[in-house]
């Protein structure tokens, strides 16, 4: 009876998982449809023009004899594709770098002068492990800290990240990769973040690092590549809570799908010792490294950290129940006067309990919502939104002329974005008949991700970056699942 009672809570879960995450990508399209970057007004010519090639490459490609040499060639020519996204992204370093504000203009600073990554740094520990990798890096390789040397190294973070999802899913399933190889190169296209060296693009190589360690782990043939697995695993976790904790939630995804499928496991003393010694290898790994870069952190000779400065917890959720739900100046200067981590605590905790009196349970379900449109609807991943000031000199050459706020082709690039945005969120909605393990470990991952930012500092979909892989390889392996689905759906209207 416990064996059947263990079965129906696997399959309620499963179910579970299925129901809400093919629930919520509804609002998260609603509001991207919403967004102000499809406003046509603005758009200039180039918009047209690009669609008119479209149309005519996919007539040319689709609709003529040469459809059988591109499926032939087809690897052959995303590889092109990649190629020339690769130059693109470099391209754009060099056009259309500049200074950037906030956090990432502070660590900048900090790079040129220690003395500003001590104040900082006490106040703001959670940026260590990002100053470090990033002082490292750059003295490793003789280079000055300028914003172009970052921004190549950011690069560089992205298209490994990039890179490493290829093999995760070659591995998982090899049908899947020309997807996400397509899916991938529009990105590097358009991501203009890879000129903004921060943690969203910086954490990248270690998830996907993390998530191709479990694949590992998964599906070796022998006990080694395993137990090798775990490790490569353990250190991408490692590194990613060091680096930006939040996307670390793919290991919580794993933890809680193991625990609900537990009993669709046949154990036998073989697996138990071999689940032990995994877990051991990982705790090991994991939590000896947090407290090994913790010491290092207070002791380290390059800059010095003040102890008990930095927010708490509870700061960041409480900036997440306040007006938009995001950065809050107000919040950060008292947090930051205040002399104890009791003080901030307390004083965070207030702010909380006094938005729960405010709202009441149906003014926190409307908060949410409008939380949810905020952090989810800008396919431009909140370029120019918050962090200011962001860059503000006269654009000046083409490149600039796409990017930079003042160019006249801006809103021609939000337009695209926000195409490709949609695009994936339909993507990701309808490929609800694709079900295993893995899928159901990337919806709860992120489910997980967006749940995180609803309920801690958010308000913009700057945030969603550091979960770009799972949303990326999720897409790739339900694609066929949709295609299926939005062939379905053309047979039903075409009937009408």
């Amino acid at each position: 009876m416990k064996h059947n009672g263990l079965t129906f809570l696997t399959k309620w879960f499963n179910k579970t998982i299925i129901i809400l995450f093919t629930g919520w990508m509804p609002l998260i399209l609603l509001g991207a449809l919403n967004d102000q970057n499809l406003n046509p007004w603005g758009l200039t010519p180039l918009i047209l023009k690009l669609v008119i090639t479209g149309i005519i490459m996919y007539l040319v490609i689709f609709k003529t004899p040469l459809k059988h040499w591109v499926v032939r060639y087809r690897f052959w020519l995303v590889s092109l594709l990649t190629i020339t996204a690769i130059i693109w992204q470099f391209m754009l370093v060099f056009n259309i770098s500049a200074p950037i504000g906030f956090d990432v203009g502070t660590i900048h600073q900090s790079l040129v002068n220690h003395k500003v990554a001590s104040g900082y740094l006490s106040l703001n520990p959670n940026n260590f492990f990002l100053f470090y990798f990033q002082h490292t890096i750059l003295n490793l390789f003789n280079l000055s800290p300028s914003w172009i040397n970052v921004n190549l190294l950011n690069l560089v973070c992205l298209d490994l990240s990039l890179g490493l999802n290829a093999v995760s899913i070659y591995v998982l399933n090899h049908r899947a990769l020309l997807p996400l190889l397509i899916l991938q190169d529009i990105l590097m296209l358009l991501l203009v973040q890879v000129i903004v060296p921060y943690s969203d693009v910086m954490v990248l190589p270690f998830v996907s690092l993390m998530i191709l360690g479990f694949v590992i782990a998964e599906k070796g043939k022998n006990t080694f590549l395993k137990y090798y697995g775990v490790v490569v695993c353990a250190i991408g976790a490692l590194s990613t809570y060091l680096m930006k904790p939040s996307s670390i939630i793919f290991i919580l995804a794993v933890l809680l799908w193991m625990l609900f499928n537990f009993s669709a496991v046949a154990m036998t003393r073989k697996k138990v010792m071999n689940y032990v010694i995994a877990a051991g290898l990982f705790g090991i790994i994991f939590f000896g490294g947090v407290s090994s870069f913790k010491h290092f952190e207070y002791h380290d000779k390059l800059v010095n950290v003040t102890k008990d400065q930095g927010e708490p917890a509870t700061h960041f959720m409480a900036m997440g129940v306040s007006d938009r739900g995001g950065w809050n100046a107000e919040q950060v200067a008292k947090t930051q006067a205040m002399k104890t981590n009791k003080e901030r605590s307390d004083y965070s905790q207030k702010i909380i309990q006094q938005r729960f009196k405010e709202y009441g349970i149906i003014g926190f379900i409307q908060f949410f919502i409008n939380k949810n449109y905020a952090n989810t609807s800008d396919g431009t991943f909140g370029w120019y939104h918050g962090d200011e000031p962001y860059i503000v000199k006269p654009a000046k050459t083409k490149l600039q002329s796409i990017f930079y706020e003042q160019g006249t082709h801006f809103h021609d690039y939000q337009f695209l974005a926000q195409i490709f945005w949609i695009m994936n969120i339909l993507l990701l909605g309808l490929g609800f008949a694709m079900v295993d393990k893995y899928t159901q470990i990337f919806r709860l991952a992120i489910m997980g991700g967006l749940l995180f930012l609803l309920l801690f500092e958010g308000g913009r979909s700057r945030y969603l970056i550091q979960f770009l892989p799972l949303m990326l390889m999720l897409n790739a392996l339900t694609f066929a699942a949709a295609k299926e689905k939005l062939k379905q759906l053309k047979m039903v209207f075409s009937s009408q």
